[in-house]
């Protein structure tokens, strides 16, 4: 009996050890967390705006050869894993005189832009994305004619624009991106009177797009 006393008495006594132990883990831990929570803070040097605007120049040719301007406004997701965006461009094919086979384009296109990051320096600094874009597309001035010299009007129409992109920030929030993708669009075409008929047309380019983003 006074062994089992005692054995309860040494219980009692050790148990505050036990939770200082526990106290003293749990604090731990918790500075630690602290601790990488913090660094993970310091180490986002770069691109720390969700909104941003890009201002663009193209170059490209495949179908055709053209050069065009545009503007973005984007914003990022998910820790910045994820960049969507609309865009405005402006793209002006660039023969110079009469060149038989390609089609005097001038278009608008109205893209919806999704950027997903794939690989990215230690410091953030440098980045490369993947794209997706698709949208409306509006034809201008319109029309043009065929081998025939019969005129024919072009119609709005749509495109698709899958590339890779890449981030370079010269400042925090300001750098450079340049995208190398490729450029589907079609539209329908509808001759005028006194042909009647209308079809279809596609073009196919690869488009490079420098971006200063800010």
């Amino acid at each position: 009996m006074p062994y089992r006393s005692h054995s309860i008495i040494s219980r009692i006594f050790s148990a505050p050890k036990y939770l200082f132990c526990a106290f003293l883990l749990l604090h731990g831990s918790s500075k630690v967390y602290a601790q990488t929570d913090t660094i993970g803070q310091t180490l986002q040097l770069y691109n720390t705006k969700k909104n941003f605007v890009m201002v663009n120049a193209c170059i490209g040719g495949g179908d055709y050869p053209f050069a065009g301007l545009g503007l973005s406004l984007n914003r990022q997701f998910f820790k910045g894993n994820t960049i969507a965006g609309i865009s405005f461009q402006y793209i002006g094919n660039t023969v110079q005189g009469n060149w038989t086979g390609i089609n005097d384009i001038q278009m608008f296109p109205i893209m919806l832009d999704i950027r997903q990051r794939f690989m990215e320096s230690p410091n953030g600094q440098f980045t490369t994305f993947l794209i997706l874009s698709g949208g409306y597309v509006v034809m201008d001035p319109g029309s043009d004619s065929d081998v025939d010299v019969n005129p024919f009007d072009y119609k709005n129409g749509w495109a698709i624009s899958p590339g890779i992109s890449f981030r370079f920030n010269i400042f925090k929030n300001t750098g450079l991106m340049v995208d190398l993708t490729w450029l589907h669009h079609d539209s329908p075409r509808e001759w005028q009177a006194p042909v009647s008929y209308s079809d279809r047309k596609h073009w196919d380019v690869g488009l490079v797009r420098g971006s200063i983003f800010f």
